[in-house]
């Protein structure tokens, strides 16, 4: 890449150190290649940059770095040009070396018609151990696809669209929902999920069973008014005890009810119960008071009538039923540690609120 000139920045520009991807180039012959490809990816919400972007008087190796930095996908327009340029062999080895260290930027070679694979050592390398993709310009809206298809598999852009520049026009169009709709079946049909069983999933595994963003999540759920679906929320009943690790003292619970709040995508939800523990000694009353992620960890605090407390972690356990986790009980100076234990039933009192 030939970047020892100074190009005006235009309406695509991203920061170096802000971008998803970096296009390696020779400017001279594969600049308006390069433009047509930002363009594509740039209305596809990737942050794409080229060196034509820095200003006058920055340091263009500085600028180099900083890409390959940021960057997760480092885009090799490939030509004889391209192999025979010190600079492009410059940028290419630091982002091969990043990759080796940090297992990242992927690196994507795009081989354009005159490149001679074996004429150089570098370009050798890389075919070597990464397939690139062919390019010809009676093919290029297919390669630009392609090209799209290798860096979402990284989380890089979205195919959210509903029309043919990619770009977001009305999340309450049909158009868009259909489009989605296309994803979600695209996404899914593999693990037989369809209908209602896909409604039932939550965000979280959305994301993380199915590769979706949080931003397509969000579409996901306005265009095809899909609920933000919380297995955990709701009232319910727990039967069990506690634990005390000193001398093994089990207390039993009883009458005990926690309200689970959904806090929405990528949030905590709120924890709220009432109840009460049955000690060797008396009954007390319990208040808790917490929150928890959309994975079911969870931390509360239980206050009880005695004026003593408990600091709670645990985990809700869907599949089983169950509510388990550690404590640190406090009274004054004195403090003890222990295990909870309780199996979890839906309740059909919906009576229970939160304090605020």
């Amino acid at each position: 890449m030939q970047c020892n000139q100074s190009f005006a920045n235009d309406d695509m520009a991203c920061e170096a150190s802000q971008c998803d991807v970096m296009i390696s180039l020779n400017v001279k012959s594969s600049l308006d290649l390069a433009n047509r490809l930002k363009a594509f990816l740039t209305k596809r919400n990737v942050k794409v940059w080229l060196c034509t972007e820095m200003d006058v008087g920055d340091d263009f190796r500085e600028e180099i770095v900083d890409a390959v930095d940021s960057c997760g996908a480092f885009i090799c327009l490939m030509n004889e040009a391209w192999a025979k340029s010190n600079e492009c062999k410059y940028e290419f080895n630091l982002a091969q070396r990043q990759m080796l260290t940090q297992d990242r930027p992927q690196i994507v070679p795009i081989l354009l018609p005159d490149l001679d694979w074996n004429g150089t050592k570098h370009v050798r390398l890389c075919l070597a151990n990464t397939n690139g993709i062919m390019y010809d310009d009676d093919r290029e809206a297919q390669v630009f696809t392609k090209i799209l298809t290798s860096l979402q598999k990284l989380n890089i852009g979205t195919e959210i669209s509903d029309d043919d520049s990619g770009e977001i026009t009305s999340v309450d169009s049909k158009a868009l929902a259909q489009k989605i709709g296309e994803i979600v079946t695209k996404k899914l049909q593999d693990n037989r999920i369809t209908g209602d069983k896909f409604n039932r999933l939550t965000n979280h595994q959305l994301k993380t069973m199915y590769g979706f963003s949080v931003s397509q999540i969000e579409l996901i759920n306005i265009a095809l008014k899909r609920k933000s679906v919380d297995p955990y929320e709701g009232v319910w009943e727990l039967q069990g005890e506690t634990v005390n690790n000193y001398d093994g003292n089990r207390t039993p619970s009883n009458n005990f009810k926690i309200l689970l709040k959904t806090g929405g995508i990528s949030s905590t939800g709120l924890v709220w119960g009432t109840g009460t523990l049955h000690s060797n000694y008396s009954n007390v009353s319990c208040v808790w008071q917490g929150t928890y992620d959309d994975e079911g960890a969870c931390e509360f605090k239980a206050v009880y009538s005695n004026n003593t407390h408990e600091e709670c972690t645990g985990n809700l356990d869907l599949s089983n039923n169950t509510l388990c986790g550690d404590y640190s009980w406090f009274c004054g100076s004195r403090r003890s540690y222990g295990k909870f234990y309780y199996t979890m039933v839906r309740s059909k009192d919906k009576s229970i609120s939160v304090e605020e």
